[in-house]
């Protein structure tokens, strides 16, 4: 991680959710049993709650 400035402190963690939130919804879309899609999917939205 490379850091120079305040606003990219402050937007490194917002990029970071937003990947993971996005390879969650990715993968769920993916996924074959429904209980798991629903897991990940739940998952992703406490990411984007962050």
């Amino acid at each position: 991680m490379d850091v120079r400035t305040v606003g990219e402190l402050v937007d490194w963690p917002r990029r970071l959710h937003k990947h993971l939130a996005d390879c969650l919804t990715h993968c769920a879309g993916q996924h074959e049993e429904e209980h798991e899609a629903i897991r990940l999917v739940r998952q992703m939205g406490r990411m984007n709650d962050v």
